[in-house]
């Protein structure tokens, strides 16, 4: 899996100062990059909501879609899920890079975003309570019911399979499964949520004065035709090729 090379020319594009703010930080210089490192905690919420409110202040709106590079091995389950939903309130894109990995609880700040550049370790286990509080068999029942139900639900929330749940219980949690490319497309994981696709679709068959149907047909003939100008990163050239397979208006 690549990182599409349209996320380098975004970098180039789109200037932001660089600050800093503790478990949470916006980092790059150019468009709205923020890292997610470490073990996912409770103070990674106020992190977040302190360094997009920077990002706000300092770049002013409209300041376009942020990016998230996950490098995590995972952390407190109910944080990972509420930064989730804080990705996908910000429309936010989630990344990570060669280097990078995305395990555990960290999987769903990843199923949050409404788009995913994957290059590497995808990996999942079973959910587990942080606490290590004395508690009978069916108290600790119950709570990984909660558990469970709270997972399902915020899968199904972020349009991802539900059944990726279901392959998480099956891996003891000290050990990690990593996800095949194959997998991540299964559950959702891969590209574009599809309530995000379907948004940019009709907007970009608007945009070019055609029918969805006739859209979504130059669609597919321009991914076949277009796609090796991007893949070697002669944007102009996939950007001019684009236009042309929709016959852009002017």
């Amino acid at each position: 899996m690549k990182l599409h090379t349209v996320l380098i020319t975004l970098a180039l594009l789109i200037g932001f100062p660089a600050v800093s703010i503790a478990g949470i930080t916006l980092t790059d210089e150019r468009l709205p990059l923020f890292d997610i490192q470490g073990v996912i905690t409770k103070s990674d919420l106020y992190d977040l909501e302190k360094a997009v409110e920077v990002m706000i202040k300092t770049s002013g709106p409209p300041y376009g879609s942020p990016y998230f590079r996950l490098n995590s091995e995972g952390g407190d389950v109910e944080v990972a899920i509420a930064i989730g939903r804080q990705l996908r309130r910000f429309q936010a894109q989630a990344i990570t890079f060669d280097d990078g990995k995305c395990l555990s609880s960290c999987v769903f700040i990843l199923a949050g975003a409404v788009r995913r550049s994957l290059s590497n370790s995808i990996g999942i286990h079973r959910p587990y309570l942080s606490s290590t509080d004395q508690r009978d068999y069916r108290t600790t029942q119950a709570t990984q019911r909660k558990l469970s139900k709270l997972v399902k639900d915020y899968l199904e929330e972020m349009n991802v399979s539900p059944s990726l749940y279901d392959a998480m219980v099956v891996i003891p949690p000290e050990k990690v499964r990593l996800l095949s490319e194959s997998e991540l497309q299964r559950y959702g994981l891969l590209d574009v949520d599809p309530v995000q696709q379907e948004l940019e679709d009709s907007a970009e068959a608007r945009r070019y004065g055609l029918s969805k149907i006739d859209y979504l047909t130059r669609k597919s003939e321009m991914n076949a035709t277009c796609v090796r100008y991007l893949n070697s990163g002669a944007i102009q050239s996939y950007v001019k090729c684009r236009d042309t397979a929709f016959r852009l208006k002017k």
